[in-house]
């Protein structure tokens, strides 16, 4: 843990020397979390487009997102949110993240005190809590004057650092998010907003860093690609299987027809 309260992810080197004929010991501790979280974001993302052509539906898809944002080895934000774009509505898909303090510290404690798989996992079924249940029930129109549809408007991300005192932030998103600080990430693909991701550290009370938030943007850019992804094959399924039922219909009706003529 750093002098922050935010756990980080270490090389640490001892080596021996020997200094005016007495033994010294020499620490040198090199902060890698940065490049690990880039590392195991990626193999995520990579994992999930691996598994989309297999069938995967769009709830793990989504929760697997969210499981880089919030885990430890992942960003280590409390809670994730993800929100999508579907024709001029922005709709809440889907959240990650505990329902109480109490419930914060279970999971963390359990983190610590057992060998964590950190594999990807795929549940058969998502939890369903209450911030799930906000999320799922949240749906305004792209239009309306809020702060989640102008991060999408204008495609740029939003660190709304007091809540209370951001003119931005308007009451009826203040009390969906009840925390003082969030932030607010596009999710965009091919030079269109697609959705955001919301992520924030209700629990811990940690600030959130320009390190965080970078890496969020890295990671969003990919999520976008993604998720665009899946939807397009999803499509692209959908319109081969009217092409195969229209050309049955096609060949039943040559049947027929060469019926006819005999």
């Amino acid at each position: 843990m750093s002098i922050n309260r935010k756990s980080i992810i270490s090389d640490i080197k001892i080596s021996g020397m020997m200094v005016n004929g007495e033994e010294q010991i020499v620490i040198i501790i090199d902060d890698i979390t940065d490049r690990f979280s880039k590392d195991y974001q990626a193999s995520i993302l990579s994992h999930l487009s691996e598994s989309i052509s297999d069938g995967v539906e769009s709830d793990r898809i989504l929760y697997n997102i969210l499981f880089g944002v919030t885990s430890g080895s992942g960003l280590g934000f409390n809670r994730a949110m993800l929100f999508l774009v579907e024709d001029d509505r922005l709709k809440g898909k889907m959240a990650l993240g505990p329902d109480s303090f109490e419930e914060a510290i279970e999971i963390w404690n359990n983190l610590s005190n057992t060998e964590f798989d950190y594999s990807f996992q795929y549940p058969l079924e998502v939890k369903r809590n209450r911030l799930l249940e906000k999320v799922m029930g949240f749906s305004v129109k792209l239009r309306d004057e809020n702060i989640f549809c102008s991060a999408v408007r204008e495609m740029s991300r939003i660190h709304v650092k007091n809540a209370f005192e951001d003119s931005r932030v308007d009451e009826e998103i203040r009390s969906f998010m009840e925390v003082d600080e969030f932030l607010i990430m596009p999710l965009i693909s091919f030079k269109k907003a697609i959705g955001i991701i919301v992520a924030d550290n209700k629990y811990n009370m940690t600030g959130i860093s320009s390190q965080s938030i970078d890496l969020l943007s890295i990671f969003s850019i990919q999520a976008a690609f993604l998720i665009e992804s899946y939807f397009n094959l999803i499509e692209l399924k959908q319109e081969m299987k009217k092409l195969e039922e229209k050309q049955e219909a096609i060949v039943e009706s040559e049947k027929m027809a060469a019926v006819g003529r005999i």
